[in-house]
């Protein structure tokens, strides 16, 4: 079975200082993955002279809860995402968290 990563990158709790990245993991039947561990990694290449590629030194790791919900703070940048469970295929994507623009 496939891992879905249902976190539609929701970013609450934007700051000056990054976001909160959360989401529910899933199976591809709809089906929540309690105890999948995400791990999340600073792509510290700056494509395309971003500024704002801020990032982290160590990687951040979580576990899914029994609703299968996880959430980390990240500071601005690009990540890659890496989420695995027991029985199922590992899932990667890459995400960008943004800074709020300023008003």
């Amino acid at each position: 079975m496939r891992i879905r990563v249902a976190t539609l990158l929701l970013l609450l709790g934007i700051s000056a200082h990054g976001a909160d990245f959360s989401g529910v993991v899933t199976d591809s039947a709809g089906g929540v993955i309690t105890k999948a561990r995400i791990i999340i990694h600073w792509d510290s290449s700056d494509p395309g002279q971003i500024v704002d590629n801020i990032g982290i030194k160590d990687d951040v790791i979580a576990d899914t809860d029994k609703n299968g919900k996880f959430s980390v703070h990240l500071p601005s940048g690009f990540y890659d995402v890496f989420v695995a469970a027991t029985a199922f295929t590992p899932h990667a994507e890459k995400i960008r968290i943004k800074d709020k623009p300023k008003s």
